[in-house]
């Protein structure tokens, strides 16, 4: 009886910790569909950023300034850039571009860690500046899906699901690590079950060990 207890504990420990530490997936419907949030930038330098929280459902989105949201915002006119505002955001993963000074919002192909890349609170995902106008303006694939890796002000790691249109990008899933410092991946959702699976194949491991 004492071993079952045991594995019982342990196995509430287990469910205990994958609460605490789990995946939180986001999809966003499609365009016209009930409950769709639309991130993308309106395109005139004179309104304000337009916000994602990557914590938030997209029924939930609040479109204002936290410390897991991610921003899409325009410069001067001729120069383009996204960027996550400081003073509470969250920040991107970047990159150098071959042309430009300044970091880049840098694409992530599915599967790749998101814990070691380096992050700013202030980064282009599109640039169009009038003398190199010739120039890939991003990093960003125009068309294609990718993913920006997010870090919250608070340390979690997540992703955005993104297709660039032009300057705006379309957001179409996203997704974070409830445990601060905890890896995830691009495109990383969660294990259904998983914690249920883990006790009950203690509880089963227990009960062979107390048969005669």
């Amino acid at each position: 009886m004492r071993g079952l207890a045991w594995a019982v504990s342990i196995a509430v420990g287990f469910v205990a910790e994958a609460a605490q530490a789990e995946i939180v997936h986001h999809v966003n419907p499609a365009p016209g569909e009930p409950g769709h949030y639309d991130w993308r930038w309106p395109g005139y330098t004179s309104l304000p950023p337009s916000w994602l929280d990557i914590t938030r459902s997209p029924a939930g989105q609040l479109d204002v300034q936290t410390g897991s949201s991610v921003a899409q915002h325009g410069g001067s006119p001729g120069h383009w850039f996204t960027f996550n505002e400081t003073n509470g955001g969250a920040a991107v993963a970047v990159d150098h571009h071959p042309y430009y000074t300044g970091w880049f919002t840098r694409p992530q192909a599915p599967g790749e860690a998101l814990d070691g890349l380096g992050y700013s609170a202030s980064a282009r995902h599109y640039y169009e500046g009038l003398e190199h106008i010739e120039d890939p303006p991003s990093l960003l694939p125009d068309g294609m899906r990718c993913y920006l890796g997010v870090r919250t002000d608070d340390g979690r790691f997540g992703w955005i699901e993104i297709e660039r249109d032009g300057v705006r990008l379309r957001a179409l899933s996203w997704a974070y690590e409830t445990e601060p410092g905890l890896a995830i991946f691009a495109g990383q959702v969660p294990a259904p079950g998983a914690a249920m699976l883990v006790g009950a194949g203690v509880l089963r491991a227990a009960s062979r060990r107390r048969r005669p």
